[in-house]
């Protein structure tokens, strides 16, 4: 029996409920929210008018008219529901968690209500705020459903408690809430990420014992995995098994796939494999060729590559940052320092902001080409356009000195020592 609660049954603390987020929203902000409800009648809230708060600055706020509005009347569920959902999704959880302890004792809660906050406390990576809001669920005489534990598994598996992950799925079993292809899907990936692959393939295994035909999630999972691990005949054969079933698929599990071939140094197959795209509706996306220049730039290939960083411009993609430091690396790589440099300046032209990573590769390439003069030149540069070099950048520029005997080392050293003592006391 569903019930509106009160404020114990609920859970919630006096703090909860009084510490309302402190910022003021201005005038017409005030006006919009107080649409959200009206003093004796239910609010009722436009869908576009939502939207466009969603993607304002008014939900950046939760203004005094919105407050006094909650405190003095009641909501209906549904623009409770949008509110909820608006403020979740627009990087306002904090003030989604207040709106909801001020809602739940004036709005009927449901499985549904209760799921939008939880998905949203996984997302900020809040789980034990998670698991209260199950314990209130059940306060209120209600049960978790599938959703609610594919949910938290969700959050634990990206919160890197996997462990925690299998034992709510264990209790899902002995509840008799029957896992989908999603509970299934993030407990395997969570497993593949933490290193235990053979937990996650026997859940790939009772997945398919169960009777429950894999979703194309699930498929690029254990491709992926398999293609990390060096078996790509491994991977084809899911592929294969997937495309037997139906399971239409996207350029990502292509992707994966060449990017397997690839780290085999398959290139030919990977090659094949990017044609075979357009037989299946598909194209090759940025991504597609980010795998590839990388693949060639390793093996030292870099006109091929560099043949594939012009054909995915006159294909109307654009690189991206990822794209032209793989790309300079590999002029690096091959010590054309002149290839490297048009680059730079191509990103320039595109109004590329400067990365720690792309200083670091050209200081790198020019210590290893003894020209220190223009690696510290490149350091100072970095460091003036506000960038702080890491321990890989410092690591390159004092190999570099000390190949040239340089005695400027013992300064650099302790420069870093320095940024290194700074950084953890900041911490």
């Amino acid at each position: 029996m569903q019930r509106s609660g009160t404020g114990r049954e609920a859970g919630g603390t006096k703090r909860d409920s009084e510490c309302a987020p402190s910022s003021l929203g201005r005038r017409e902000d005030d006006a919009v929210f107080g649409s959200f409800a009206n003093v004796g009648a239910a609010a009722t809230v436009n869908r576009n008018r939502l939207e466009e708060l969603r993607t304002s600055d008014g939900l950046q706020r939760c203004p005094a008219t919105l407050r006094q509005a909650i405190r003095r009347t009641s909501l209906s569920r549904t623009p409770f529901l949008q509110l909820s959902r608006a403020l979740s999704r627009s990087n306002c959880f904090d003030k989604a968690w207040w709106v909801f302890n001020q809602f739940k004792i004036k709005v009927v809660m449901d499985v549904y209500t209760f799921g939008i906050m939880i998905k949203g406390c996984c997302e900020v990576g809040d789980l034990m705020k998670g698991f209260r809001l199950v314990t209130m669920l059940e306060e209120f005489g209600l049960s978790p459903n599938v959703v609610i534990y594919t949910t938290l598994i969700d959050g634990c598996c990206k919160n890197g408690d996997v462990m925690l992950a299998k034992k709510l799925f264990c209790k899902m079993d002995r509840l008799g809430v029957v896992a989908n292809q999603h509970t299934y899907s993030v407990l395997m990936n969570g497993f593949f990420k933490q290193g235990l692959q053979r937990e996650g393939f026997q859940m790939y295994e009772n997945m398919k014992q169960s009777g429950i035909v894999p979703n194309v999630y699930s498929y690029s999972c254990v491709i992926g995995e398999y293609c990390n691990g060096g078996m790509v005949d491994k991977a084809f054969k899911v592929f294969g098994e997937m495309r037997e079933k139906g399971v239409m698929c996207g350029v990502m599990t292509y992707n994966i796939l060449i990017g397997g071939l690839c780290r085999g140094k398959k290139f030919g197959e990977a090659i094949k494999l990017v044609h075979r795209l357009s037989k299946v509706g598909l194209s090759p996306n940025i991504v597609t060729y980010n795998i590839l220049i990388n693949g060639f730039c390793g093996v030292r290939k870099i006109d091929t590559a560099a043949r594939l960083f012009s054909q995915l411009k006159s294909n109307g993609l654009s690189p991206t940052l990822v794209t032209y430091n793989t790309l300079i690396a590999g002029y690096c790589k091959v010590e054309n320092l002149t290839g490297a440099l048009s680059l730079v300046k191509e990103m320039e032209e595109r109004c590329f902001a400067p990365s720690k990573v792309r200083y670091t590769i050209l200081i790198d390439a020019f210590a290893r080409l003894n020209h220190m003069e223009k690696a510290r030149k490149m350091h100072a540069l970095m460091e003036k356009s506000g960038l702080v070099p890491d321990v890989h950048t410092y690591s390159v520029l004092i190999h570099g000195l000390c190949k040239t005997g340089n005695m400027k080392v013992k300064t650099l050293w302790l420069s870093l020592q320095n940024r290194q003592t700074c950084f953890k006391y900041s911490k």
